[in-house]
């Protein structure tokens, strides 16, 4: 990993040296949508409820899909010609889907608890073609690509307790924590506009698609009074899909 942070730092230091004649640093902090359907992962999550639902003879509800939600970040942009500009940025995605379900008895309380969730750090260095020259244009559609680290992690909690409300005594009968991360090469592809208000504002939105199939995931697995063991996840991750994102751009004066 760190030799993949230093060549997307290589490539963005190559970048800003090169002579042109619209010079600009951008930092351009965002927020959008990710569009993520984790098939696999959503399909492993519905057998384990449906198996859950034997254990415990109730209809234990299902959780929600993990198929998407807000990601934001940032980036520093240069224009490094009139019609070119590139970027180093970082972005973070997060989701979760969790069931929380109590089977009171006469004297017991069965409490079941079910917790997944994914996170996406992306590292990224992108390259934008914009379509009128940047020194001049107010409004300027662009398209663009891009190449990054794609960081993934996972986490699971399952718990089935149950409470004797005579005694207030808890009994644990399941409680597993499990923790895993993975990563993989990038890459997006994206369309955008950008409206620059003056040499030091703009506000800029872009949509496209990336591609992060991490697949399997080496972690650990968790129970009370027992070490954490080493396991790979069963589910495939894939945190492909599209998305869309926008901000400002404030012009930092190191380059005017």
């Amino acid at each position: 990993m760190r030799k993949s942070i230093a060549f997307f730092s290589a490539l963005f230091a190559f970048a800003i040296a090169a002579p042109a004649a619209a010079q600009r640093l951008w930092l351009k902090p965002f927020y959008g949508y990710l569009r993520a359907p984790m098939s696999d992962l959503n399909n492993r999550i519905e057998e384990q409820i449906l198996g859950w639902r034997e254990v415990l003879e109730t209809p234990v509800p299902f959780s929600n899909e993990i198929n998407g939600n807000v990601a934001y970040g940032g980036e520093i942009a240069y224009d490094f010609s009139d019609s070119y500009s590139v970027s180093l940025g970082l972005y973070y995605y997060k989701e979760e889907s969790h069931v929380r379900h109590a089977i009171p008895g006469a004297q017991t309380l069965t409490r079941f608890n079910f917790e997944r969730s994914v996170q996406l750090y992306d590292l990224f260095f992108n390259l934008r073609y914009h379509f009128s020259e940047t020194a001049f244009a107010g409004v300027n559609p662009y398209f663009g690509f891009g190449a990054g680290l794609a960081m993934g992690k996972a986490q699971s909690i399952t718990q089935h307790f149950v409470d004797d409300l005579q005694g207030n005594a808890t009994f644990t009968l399941t409680d597993t924590r499990g923790d895993f991360d993975g990563n993989t090469t990038s890459g997006q592809i994206f369309v955008g506009v950008d409206a620059r208000f003056n040499n030091f504002a703009s506000l800029w939105a872009e949509g496209g698609y990336q591609a992060a199939r991490v697949g399997q995931m080496d972690g650990t697995i968790q129970r009370p009074g027992s070490q954490a063991a080493a396991f790979t996840s069963n589910t495939s991750f894939n945190y492909s899909g599209f998305y869309v994102r926008g901000g400002i751009g404030i012009a930092l004066p190191i380059l005017k």
